[in-house]
């Protein structure tokens, strides 16, 4: 199976809650490992990717820094709305600068929309360098 950076499946960010010219959100879709989307204060902060159309994944890896907690969601509407909550997931502080996760989605999982939201964090600036997908 092959990790593929989201940019090459047409995948494109249609919202974030910050944005900072010198490392935008669009970074996350690269898969470069030098670029990220850095938040810029406060918390929660979002980030949806949306596809052309809908994808079926089977899993996804997703590199971040500084997080405590990020929430995924998922919508199938033409239109980033309607999000429903896929999981959950914490991450220890063990003062690596890096935190790396594979979030499997088992069989016939389909989304239009992912939304991925840092609701807690260890540090006031925080972000995501990349996220591969799998699809299946």
């Amino acid at each position: 199976m092959l990790d593929i950076p989201l940019a090459r499946t047409g995948a494109y960010v249609s919202f974030a809650t910050s944005n900072d010219e010198n490392h935008p959100a669009s970074n996350v879709l690269d898969g470069n490992s030098s670029t990220f989307w850095v938040t810029t204060g406060l918390l929660p902060q979002s980030i949806i990717i949306s596809f052309p159309n809908v994808v079926n994944l089977k899993k996804i890896k997703i590199t971040i820094f500084k997080v405590q907690n990020l929430i995924i969601e998922k919508s199938m509407k033409p239109r980033a709305k309607d999000f429903d909550i896929v999981t959950e997931k914490s991450f220890k502080n063990d003062n690596h600068y890096v935190q790396e996760s594979e979030i499997e989605f088992g069989h016939n999982f389909q989304a239009r929309h992912l939304k991925f939201t840092i609701s807690e964090a260890y540090d006031s600036f925080v972000g995501i360098q990349h996220i591969l997908a799998v699809f299946g």
